[in-house]
């Protein structure tokens, strides 16, 4: 029999496997947010009914809840404490399994990522060892070489094609993880990234982890950030690469010009934050950095609270919603070859049609990279998973009002 407090522990570890949010399961339950929190923590007992609801979402069954957890690999542990050091050790057993989800991935190399990535390194380390070469020139060049000449900078098309193997997933305690090629297994660098993170977060997150694998390649294995502000000097390079790439000085120069004059400094900030799809404080550093603002203006800005201009600024639902109706059936049908009367979509399949999910939406609404701007209008990475999770809990119903619990 389930006790409560392992039943809470099973429930929230199921719940973060198909990266479902608290607020989602709640709202198909028709309780509060807090109630989901009281599930997880054991404060509220969960009635029958409500936890074969529970294992439909999170793809087990209630017999299953208890083992869901699956012990430590010790020999995988052992090589990444070893390549993390102390930081491997403050991960949550979450986090872990995360990453040894997409170091499985990057064995399997599905899409053939490790060619595209050998010839991209060849190509744009020969910018970063040349000794007169710099930073805005690498950017610069991959820009010009994926088309990206329009705000915001389409990221995650332009590492798909540099042959680098991405993961948008919910962590705990990391905004991004990011490890190298592996030349001897012939497995390309990967990057995991937060997707618990607003939009603009993710996109400063995954730029920088690039920067990482161009300009530090040979002394990084398998690097984690954390949510804390880093001091060493190949963070602060780090971060000049990501602004160099994702707010570039010719582009916003002309996006300047379009302001109305009439507007406050706050205001115009705000606005081209979202046009880059950069956070505010991103935004004031980089026009600092660039000589566009002052000291004092740069200062006034850092005590600005971006959601106070957020919550003046018209709310406006994504132009281009993710609809998984579209784009799952095909993939079930080509892919997966599901029968429709089955209900065989375990976790791991929900996680494996999540990501292929987000990554045809993004090709699909994206355009190849001629229409950057596409993703201004996009839903998140998160909101994606959720409505992926939602939606085959829905069609592929593992449990029905006759079983038994």
């Amino acid at each position: 029999m389930l006790n409560p407090p392992s039943l809470g522990k099973c429930l929230q570890e199921a719940r973060k496997r198909v990266r479902l949010s608290q607020t989602a399961v709640a709202l198909r339950l028709g309780v509060k947010r807090q109630v989901i929190s009281a599930y997880e923590s054991s404060k509220r007992d969960v009635s029958a009914e409500e936890l074969k609801t529970l294992c439909n979402l999170f793809r087990v069954f209630p017999d299953e809840l208890l083992g869901f957890r699956h012990p430590p690999d010790s020999s995988l542990n052992a090589t990444l404490n070893f390549r993390m050091n102390s930081d491997y050790q403050t991960l949550t057993d979450h986090d872990r399994h995360e990453l040894v989800s997409i170091i499985r991935r990057a064995e399997q190399d599905e899409g053939g990522y490790y060619p595209q990535w050998v010839e991209s390194f060849k190509k744009y380390s020969a910018v970063v060892k040349n000794p007169f070469g710099t930073v805005q020139q690498l950017t610069e060049r991959l820009r010009k070489d994926f088309e990206q000449e329009e705000p915001p900078i389409n990221i995650f098309l332009l590492i798909e094609r540099m042959g680098i193997l991405l993961t948008a997933t919910a962590l705990d305690k990391v905004a991004a993880v990011v490890c190298r090629a592996d030349t001897n297994h012939k497995t390309p660098p990967w990057i995991v990234v937060n997707s618990s993170q607003p939009l603009y977060r993710q996109r400063f997150s995954v730029a920088h982890e690039v920067a990482h694998l161009l300009l530090h390649q040979e002394e990084l294995v398998f690097h984690a950030h954390y949510f804390r502000r880093q001091s060493e000097q190949k963070e602060i390079d780090a971060d000049s690469f990501a602004a160099e790439l994702l707010i570039p000085r010719s582009l916003l120069m002309q996006s300047i010009k379009t302001l109305n004059a009439m507007k406050s400094t706050e205001e115009s900030v705000f606005l081209l934050s979202n046009l880059y799809q950069v956070s505010f404080s991103a935004m004031a550093a980089r026009l600092y950095n660039l000589d566009l603002i002052t000291r004092t203006v740069f200062n006034t800005l850092g005590k600005v609270k971006p959601s106070t201009l957020e919550e003046a600024s018209p709310k406006k639902p994504s132009k281009s919603p993710f609809i998984a109706k579209k784009i799952l059936e095909p993939v079930l049908k080509q892919e997966f070859k599901t029968d429709p009367k089955l209900s065989h979509l375990n976790w791991e399949s929900v996680r494996t049609l999540q990501e292929i999910a987000y990554t045809r939406y993004l090709g699909e609404k994206t355009k190849g990279g001629t229409s950057p701007t596409a993703l201004y209008d996009l839903d998140p990475a998160g909101k994606v998973y959720e409505k992926v999770a939602l939606w085959i809990a829905d069609n592929y119903p593992m449990i029905t009002a006759s079983t038994p619990c």
